[in-house]
């Protein structure tokens, strides 16, 4: 894949948000990452009926979109330890540490995750609470029609730019096996946010 126009920062966001999904550890980052202060304008962000291309009402509201730092960080000690006898000063270690901003929203909701993947619901997100009619990013969440459908336990929705606003994004739903499910959703944009 090839994301021309992508800085960095938002690169190593997109992958490592990626890599999170891969390894279920989405509450992991909402645990580890930090409000951004003076940060871009939280986008609100809601389940609809329907698809992208006819959105329905609000089933439900999910918590805003905010931005949060997420900082990585990876250290690395000495190759090898010096032979007795030789020079007895150890080798440098190295550390390297790397913040990225990120857009993300977590919620539970009551609603089961057979029921979202009927084949009319979106996930769709908004430019902000005073521009709530301005659509940035949207995704259908996935129909399944097979009988194994009940025994899903989550789904990937990718979220498309919508009005030509460049964000784009994923949301994950995991069906929570004490009833309900979450929705984590990200959001990017080529230019940072």
């Amino acid at each position: 894949m090839k994301l021309v126009g992508i800085r960095g920062s938002v690169w190593t966001a997109f992958l490592v948000t990626f890599a999170m999904l891969g390894l279920g550890t989405t509450a992991a980052l909402a645990q580890d990452a930090t409000p951004a202060a003076g940060a871009e304008t939280p986008h609100p962000v809601h389940i609809h009926t329907g698809s992208c291309g006819t959105l329905g009402d609000v089933v439900y509201p999910l918590n805003d979109i905010t931005t949060y730092n997420v900082t990585q960080a990876f250290s690395f000690g000495p190759a090898a330890t010096p032979e007795p006898g030789s020079m007895s000063t150890p080798l440098p270690g190295v550390s390297v540490s790397q913040t990225a901003p990120v857009l993300f929203s977590v919620t539970h909701i009551d609603g089961n995750l057979a029921e979202l993947m009927d084949g009319n619901h979106a996930i769709n997100a908004h430019e902000s609470a005073e521009n709530i009619q301005n659509y940035i990013a949207c995704g259908n969440i996935p129909q399944c029609l097979a009988a194994a459908c009940s025994g899903v336990v989550g789904v990937v929705v990718d979220l498309a730019p919508v009005n030509n606003s460049g964000y784009f994004g994923v949301a994950k739903i995991d069906a929570d096996p004490n009833g309900g499910a979450v929705v984590s959703v990200f959001l990017f944009h080529p230019t940072g946010a």
